[in-house]
Parts: structure tokens; sequence; C-alpha cells
């Protein structure tokens, strides 16, 4: 254990290269708080744990933000701590840790090892009762049992394969006051056209049948999510068309609504607006409407850079670097990935230190992190996993073109 039998001070020399480059990006007040992170978390150090408690290190100082500590630390081995140090973490006086805060480090903490002759990851029972325990002892100091559901399901999402810890852990967070309502239904594109063939159904609207005849809106949903994207965070001030706001509520209002139950004006205006937006984007090329080819189409107005890629001969490392140098800030990315069987599309954006990533197939649709290595981590999986053999990367420039307002116009193409 890398704190062992050393002196704060002989520890702080030993770990100066290790800490300060894996926490280069988390803040912290000062040395014993870093090395208290490290010696729960990465060692799983009892005596060292005490000793730096007692020596003034602060557990409310350990980051949790967009589970910064989970990011920067599994890079060597982030262990799910033991029972004695999150005792120890949780009732240090004035310095305890926040039960919200540890739920937040401890959820994206992998239960699981690789199996190397299998090649692929194993749930390992002893890690995923300790994880439970955890959570459980949170919640009895006083932990907020609906933000800790809004946690498990960002940790577990609806389809992983971790689906035997993500039911054990919801039940949980009922069992401890969780409103059952804040239970994510899936937002994935099947989802969501799946209940509009519905809605249309009981409007016998002709376009039940182009829903059913469609192999998806990926394209449609992403580029619609990239442009709220965009005016959320360089016009806020316009509310014409859809907003980031109104996008999200009405993919929540359809994913959450049982088909039977009678929807408002509103939600009927909404999801129409929505539908016949994305429909429009995802098929335009049979629309002959031409600015909207134009906007599109290869050397197209908004266009500002493309690049093709075969994921198959990309590592991780390159992939990173690549995003690095095309994702900037307030420009729409757009990413499109061939397979075998068909094509696929998703969206990256950044504004300020975060980033953004949506997945139209994903149950949560929307990822946020301080990290384009992790955002590189998630699709590159994903792509890995469905066999993607090509992909490219489109960036669109809407803030230096003088058509900004070309998404919101569109809704009235539909309206007269």
């Amino acid at each position: 254990m890398i704190l062992k039998n050393h002196s704060t001070n002989n520890s702080i020399i030993l770990l100066t290269c290790l800490v300060f480059t894996l926490f280069s990006s988390v803040s912290f007040a000062n040395d014993k708080d870093k090395l208290l992170a490290v010696a729960a978390f990465f060692d799983n150090d009892i005596a060292s744990v005490e000793r730096l408690l007692h020596e003034g290190a602060d557990p409310k100082e350990i980051p949790a933000e967009e589970s910064e500590l989970y990011y920067y630390a599994d890079r060597i081995f982030i262990k799910i701590p033991a029972p004695k140090i999150a005792e120890l973490l949780l009732n240090n006086g004035e310095k305890s840790i926040d039960p919200n805060k540890f739920i937040d480090i401890i959820l994206p903490i992998p239960c699981y090892k690789y199996n190397n002759e299998k090649r692929q990851d194993e749930i390992v029972e002893e890690l995923a009762k300790q994880q439970y325990y955890l959570v459980e002892l949170c919640l009895e100091k006083g932990a907020d049992a609906n933000l800790a559901l809004q946690n498990i399901q960002k940790a577990f999402p609806v389809g992983s394969r971790w689906k035997n810890q993500r039911d054990n852990l919801t039940k949980l967070a009922l069992k401890k006051g969780a409103d059952s309502n804040n239970i994510l239904a899936p937002r994935n594109q099947n989802t969501i056209t799946d209940k509009l063939k519905t809605f249309y159904m009981s409007r016998d609207d002709y376009s039940t049948e182009k829903l059913g005849k469609s192999y998806g809106y990926c394209y449609g949903l992403t580029m619609v999510w990239l442009h709220t994207m965009w005016k959320q965070f360089m016009q806020p001030e316009n509310t014409r068309g859809i907003t980031h706001e109104k996008f999200t509520n009405t993919i929540k209002d359809i994913a959450v609504w049982n088909g039977k139950d009678e929807l408002t004006e509103e939600n009927i205006q909404n999801f129409d607006d929505l539908y016949q937006t994305i429909d429009l984007l995802q098929f335009n090329q049979n629309l002959g409407i031409e600015t909207l080819k134009t906007m599109f189409n290869q050397g197209g107005k908004f266009i500002k850079e493309k690049r093709n890629i075969s994921p198959q001969n990309m590592n991780l490392e390159q992939f990173t670097a690549l995003l690095q140098d095309m994702v900037v800030n307030d420009k729409m990315v757009q990413l499109t990935i061939i397979s075998t069987i068909g094509g696929h599309a998703n969206g990256l954006f950044k504004h300020g230190d975060y980033y953004y990533y949506y997945e139209p197939n994903d149950d949560s649709g929307e990822y946020k992190n301080i990290s384009i290595e992790k955002i590189a981590e998630i699709i590159f999986k994903h792509w890995h996993s469905n066999n993607y053999i090509k992909a490219g990367l489109v960036v669109y420039d809407i803030e230096d073109h003088e058509d900004k307002g070309f998404f919101d116009d569109m809704l009235n193409y539909f309206r007269g």
C-alpha cells in the first residue's frame, strides 16, 4: 500500500508525481486532503485514513462534481472503500463527508473485473454487495433518496449489463423514501418513435404509416439536439422554435406517456413539433427544400470541417486526440458511423469546461463530463461493441452564418 508505514511528509514526497499528475484537473484545499482521497479510494488503507483524519485532513474537500474523482482515479484502479473507511469519512464531526457526495463518488466505481478467457467484464458479487451496503449507509446518514435514485440511474442506465445491481439499488432508494415517479423512462429513439406511433394512431394521422416504415430518426434527433445546445448557450434569449429545455422535456413527456392518458394541448403541440422537425431533418433529401439541402449536403453552407476515419484502425488515444482537435467551444459536431447493417448518428458539443454527448439509442440520452477522454471512451466502446467500420465527423458553424434562426423557422413550414 502506498501510504502505509510512512509519515505524512514522506508520503507526500513519494506520491508527488502520482498525485499531482492524477489530480492535475481536480481542486483540493491542500495535500493532506489529496492524500486522504488516495488512501480512501485507491489504497483502501484504513490506518492511513485514520491518521490523516487525526492530522486534520478534510473529507468534505474530496471532489465529486461530475465524478471527477472517479475519472482521474480509475487510471490506477480506484476501489470501493471498505465499510470502515466509509464510516470514518461519514462520522468525522464537522469535517464529515456529505453522504450525497459519497454516493456520487462510489456509484461509478466498477463492481466488475475483466475475464480474460471470456474477453468480457463480469460482476464481482462481493463488490456489488459492498457498494449496496455503502449506499444504504449513506441513506441512513441522511442522503437524499431521490438524489440517490437519480445517481443510480445515471451510473446504471436502463439496458445496462448490470441490471441486477441497478434494480437492487433502485429498490433500496425507493425503500428509503425516493419517489417512484422519478424513475426515468427509457429515452432511446425506439421508445420515442413507438410512443409517437401510438400518438398519431389515436389521431388517425398519416404520420403513423410513415413512422412504421422508418428505420430510425437518429440523425433528426441528433441535429435538433445539437442546434438546441447551441441556442441554449449562444442565444439564451431566443425562445422561438424548439429550445433545449423544450426538447428535453418533450422527450421526457413522450417517454413517460403510457399511450392512454389524455394529453394536454401543449403536449400535443410539442409532440407534433418534435416529430415534424426530426422527420424533416431525417429525410430532407426527399422534401425539395433547397435551403435545407444546401445546408446539410456535402459542401453545405454551415459545414466548417469534415473528417472520415476508420474506427478499426484507430486506438482510443488517437480518437481522443481527434476529438480534442475537432470538438471546440460552441460548435456543433455530428458523428456518422457505419456498420455492416447500417448507419447511425450522434452528437458532440462543448461549452466552457464541459463536453456533452448525445446518443439517440441510449436510455439516458445526454452525457455531460469535464473530460473529453471519458466521452471518447464511452463513444469508442459503443463503436466497437456494434462493429462500426467507418465513421465521419462533421463540424457545423452556425455562428458565422447569416441564417442563425434556420431551425426555428422550419416549424413555420408546417404551420403555414
